[in-house]
């Protein structure tokens, strides 16, 4: 029921622990994913690895974060997502929705990939 947090020049990783239930632990996190919002933070890593569970509440604030980070032109992307939460998100079809990656291994690739894409764009322009 807590988190810690990390930003390079590209991104800010998120590091999520513990249970979220929806009460007060996911009351904070709303909290500070609404200040990163505020500040124009616009792409963030959710890391889940040492997540055990997730309410209903969790999975629709990810999704309606989600849904103003690309309101901005950002990217949301969840890794180190375990066996049974991956089985929730397939359930729930949220995993349709929602950019799950293996780790910050891929995450540094799908950066790194976008950027090529970009200038690719720009000099075909």
């Amino acid at each position: 029921m807590s988190y810690k947090f990390e930003e390079n020049d590209n991104y800010l990783v998120i590091y999520l622990e513990g249970q979220y239930i929806g009460g007060e632990e996911t009351d904070k996190l709303a909290s500070f994913l609404k200040t990163l919002r505020k500040n124009n933070k616009n792409k963030i890593i959710l890391d889940l690895e040492k997540v055990t569970y997730l309410s209903s509440i969790v999975l629709g604030l990810f999704i309606k974060l989600n849904n103003e980070i690309k309101n901005i032109d950002g990217t949301l992307i969840l890794i180190n997502v375990n066996s049974t939460i991956m089985e929730i998100f397939k359930i729930t079809q949220i995993d349709s929705s929602l950019h799950i990656l293996k780790d910050l291994n891929e995450v540094n690739l799908y950066f790194t990939n976008c950027e090529k894409s970009n200038i690719l764009k720009t000099t075909n322009s």
